[in-house]
């Protein structure tokens, strides 16, 4: 719990910098700091918020280029074409009872960040996305750090950042045997 703070922390401190002292817009600034949290808890989340966001950027595009909508009836574009491709492998991984899990709870990050590429000028839009990146891969390195140093005390595998099975049955087991509140029993 300790790490997830910190990479909160950390990504909303650096990401609130930089779209401060610069003109980018970093995908939205909580949106980097969720994407580290969700990814180092599996790792799937990664190349399907990167599908997601390219699909959402697809579905702008054409609905900028085809239409007059903008504002907030965009962003709300945005968001759907972002939770397309999230939720139609969760159905698809559930209908056809695939062991995969791709459980994405922030399905709509890949339509903030759609959309606020969306928003940036052509030409900064690569500078934006490297810094996005660059905020990333320190998030992520931090947190795997963290959680590998004995206050985090968890192990890293394929699927993801895991936390020691001791931890879960010592907790378990000291809150079987508190006292209740008040002391009586």
């Amino acid at each position: 719990m300790i790490g997830l703070a910190l990479i909160t922390i950390l990504g909303l401190a650096a990401s609130t910098a930089l779209v401060y002292h610069t003109d980018l817009r970093l995908s939205g600034v909580v949106v980097v700091p969720l994407l580290a949290i969700y990814t180092l808890f599996s790792a799937v989340t990664l190349p399907l918020f990167i599908v997601s966001t390219a699909v959402a950027v697809a579905v702008l595009a054409i609905i900028t280029s085809r239409t007059l909508i903008h504002g907030r009836p965009l962003f709300l574009l945005a968001l759907a074409a972002g939770a397309i491709v999230p939720l139609t492998g969760t159905l698809a991984t559930t209908a056809f009872s695939l062991p995969l899990e791709l459980t994405f709870m922030g399905t709509i990050l890949p339509g903030v960040a759609a959309y606020n590429y969306h928003r940036l000028d052509a030409d900064t839009r690569f500078t934006d996305v490297a810094a996005s990146g660059a905020v990333f891969v320190g998030l992520i390195f931090v947190g795997t750090v963290f959680a590998m140093s004995p206050l985090g005390g968890a192990t890293l595998t394929a699927a993801g950042v895991k936390a020691p099975v001791e931890a879960v049955t010592v907790a378990t087991t000291a809150a079987d045997v508190s006292p209740s509140p008040g002391g009586a029993e």
